[in-house]
């Protein structure tokens, strides 16, 4: 199962580990310059797996990047880090890597490849920047926290600085069964923009979820007036079903992604557990 959503705060699900795909999705629009984060770390071997398993768009551009962390020794020798034991390295990574996507049928080139000197989170987020990257792809360790994905506590410097979406892959990860969670506010419409330009499998299903907050444990037993008790649970039902309006009329924009088999869910409760 996939996930997309527009905030932050919708990735810290305690069943995020349960997701093969999360996307964060801060603007609208398609997918076409794509920064690949790699190192040499099982992590990296799900982002590409799971870019493999699914069909781009033939005008897609894969920029592979890299960061080495500076050595210490080269420092004092006051030689440049990336001349010595990691830079060959990393620079034979991203060819191998960059070769594999190269001859994959899913649809776009490789356009780049790009070794990086110093902090892996500030570099990729400035690589990101200076070329204007429409997405930030990473891969996940499979350890269920953004926090332990490829590399530490990048991604989550990444989801929370990035200004470009950031969609974090475990494995092959295939967009068959996706959930986009929606509140109301104007990321929705990034969300639902990106996902009506997507190339998505004929077998795709969609689930546009939204959550409204919480009641009172004893909202009922507040008041012993039971027409007041009444007229909050018929409140309540018009709420529910004006939020399935809503949400039906920002899909009536996206023609592209309505031919397809989805759902529209309202549930009450935390958002994080129900998404």
């Amino acid at each position: 199962m996939s996930l997309a959503c527009g905030h932050p705060s919708r990735c810290r699900s305690q069943h995020e580990g349960q997701l093969l795909c999360f996307c964060l999705i801060t603007c609208p629009g398609k997918f076409v310059k794509v920064l690949v984060c790699v190192d040499n770390s099982t992590a990296t071997a799900a982002c590409l797996e799971g870019i493999l398993a699914n069909t781009w768009p033939a005008d897609t551009q894969f920029m592979l990047v890299t960061v080495v962390r500076p050595n210490v020794n080269d420092i004092l020798e006051d030689a440049l880090p990336y001349e010595s034991h990691n830079g060959p390295a990393a620079q034979r990574l991203l060819i191998e890597l960059s070769t594999r996507l190269h001859h994959a049928n899913t649809g776009g080139i490789v356009v780049g490849a790009h070794v990086a000197l110093g902090s892996p989170g500030k570099e990729l987020l400035h690589a990101a920047c200076g070329w204007e990257a429409d997405l930030i792809v990473l891969g996940s360790n499979g350890k269920g926290a953004i926090e332990r994905t490829i590399l530490g506590s990048v991604s989550s410097f990444l989801v929370e600085h990035s200004n470009c979406p950031v969609m974090i892959l475990r494995g092959a990860a295939r967009f068959v069964k996706v959930v986009a969670a929606l509140d109301g506010s104007r990321s929705d419409e990034s969300v639902i923009s990106w996902m009506n330009h997507h190339c998505w499998r004929p077998e795709s299903q969609f689930c546009f979820l939204h959550v409204l907050p919480n009641l009172p444990p004893d909202y009922l037993s507040q008041s012993l007036d039971v027409q007041a008790s009444l007229k909050q649970m018929e409140d309540r039902a018009d709420l529910e079903s004006e939020t399935r309006q809503t949400l039906q009329r920002s899909l009536n924009h996206a023609p592209r992604l309505c031919r397809l088999p989805y759902e529209l869910e309202v549930l009450d409760g935390n958002p994080c557990e129900n998404i």
